[in-house]
């Protein structure tokens, strides 16, 4: 699964000319919590909701409401703005931009082809990938397997799954705890005998957890 079939294709975005109370008022209005800034067709910086939050606090600090007003009007977009801007290509996969906003510890990616804008990856859009992968009925389970990367054992429960008709709609792997080594794959099955193919695994040794 890609970026570009998930990513805001018209995201929201805003000038280094705009003041801190237009980037609020915006940001307030769309109810985003990133915006890419532009210059024309070129990304110059990123702007979140914590920029502006920080920028505002901290610069009218001790003011009249008067002074506020005035110094808020004064600040730049681009005062606030990060300048370092990750981006990413829509050809790239969901999880590897998972992975760049968990690391950097950021809200957003814009999205560049040919130097263009052409999309934004935030939170909101991780968040509505995995609730689709993991969409839930009464013929569907979660299957977390603990393999450790074991062909032999993930051979076995594909077998398992085979032979109850399942059929695999959603994987992944993920490590079986924070900062362990060791790998679990949690598989999302369809099929008509769900309860039966997870006595199996569960008496195969194969299964950490079902839901």
């Amino acid at each position: 699964m890609l970026v570009k079939d998930y990513m805001q294709k018209e995201p929201s975005t805003i000038c280094g000319e705009a003041t801190l109370v237009e980037a609020m008022d915006y940001i307030h209005r769309e109810g985003v919590l990133t915006l890419p800034v532009l210059d024309g067709k070129k990304v110059t910086g990123i702007v979140t909701d914590r920029d502006i939050r920080k920028a505002s606090s901290s610069s009218t600090r001790e003011l009249h409401v008067h002074e506020i007003e005035y110094l808020l009007s004064r600040i730049k977009v681009a005062d606030i703005m990060s300048r370092m801007v990750i981006s990413v290509s829509p050809e790239l996969t969901v999880e590897e931009a998972v992975k760049i906003l968990h690391d950097r510890k950021i809200k957003g990616l814009p999205v560049m082809e040919n130097g263009e804008l052409v999309g934004l990856i935030t939170v909101k859009e991780v968040l509505e990938f995995f609730a689709e992968l993991f969409e839930k009925n009464e013929k569907t389970a979660t299957f977390e397997l603990k393999l450790n990367g074991d062909t032999d054992k993930l051979s076995k429960a594909l077998e398992i799954i085979t032979s109850h008709g399942g059929n695999i709609v959603g994987a992944l792997t993920a490590p079986m705890g924070k900062g362990s080594h060791h790998k679990e794959i949690i598989l999302h099955v369809e099929g008509e005998d769900v309860e039966g193919l997870k006595k199996e695994l569960m008496g195969s040794d194969l299964l950490l957890a079902a839901a």
